[in-house]
């Protein structure tokens, strides 16, 4: 079981505007040159396009979000996202590990999370693995009705600052290289 990469990516939506998110997302989706050889060798199936996952398909998707706090979304290649109120979670099935060590994932996820955040008129982007790796555990400030605000707020005092550069992190064959590793940057 690996760990997979995540992106924590603020926003204002109203409910309308929520509503209307596959729509946005599909206007400003494209899939990164740098990611699209290593989705085509990896990812084998998925939507074309951004669309509401409904866990309930007889509720509205208004009552979906206000009983549960979020609603996913699948993403074409590979992305999906937790809506929740304040921030959404994307989550890709690309690991950790490929986003931390290979440049052209790396990339490629960077670019495409910046397409999201450009979407939504996000003002944040925090990168982190999900799973047992101590950043993770940010992510439930979110499902809590926290901000991103709040999660890079949890993140410095509990894991310590951003790492700036991934020349930073320790050589791939170190057994957790990535047990302390998180990424900031600000979207626009």
């Amino acid at each position: 079981m690996g760990v997979d990469f995540t992106a924590v990516v603020d926003h204002g939506l109203d409910e309308a505007e929520l509503l209307d998110l596959p729509d946005r997302l599909n206007a400003h989706w494209e899939l990164p040159a740098s990611l699209r050889p290593w989705v085509e060798k990896y990812v084998r199936a998925g939507p074309p396009h951004w669309k509401w996952d409904r866990g309930l398909p007889q509720a509205s998707l208004t009552w979906e979000f206000l009983e549960d706090g979020s609603v996913w979304l699948d993403g074409p290649h590979g992305f999906h996202a937790r809506v929740c109120r304040h921030a959404f979670r994307v989550v890709h099935v690309a690991r950790w590990w490929s986003f931390l060590y290979e440049s052209d994932v790396r990339l490629g996820m960077a670019e495409a999370c910046r397409k999201i955040a450009g979407a939504v008129g996000a003002e944040h982007i925090v990168y982190l693995p999900d799973s047992s790796a101590p950043p993770s555990a940010a992510t439930d400030r979110l499902y809590e009705g926290g901000t991103v605000g709040e999660v890079l707020s949890w993140l410095y005092s509990t894991v310590g600052p951003p790492i700036q550069d991934s020349t930073a992190l320790p050589g791939p064959g170190v057994d957790d290289p990535y047990g302390s590793a998180w990424f900031y940057e600000r979207a626009g």
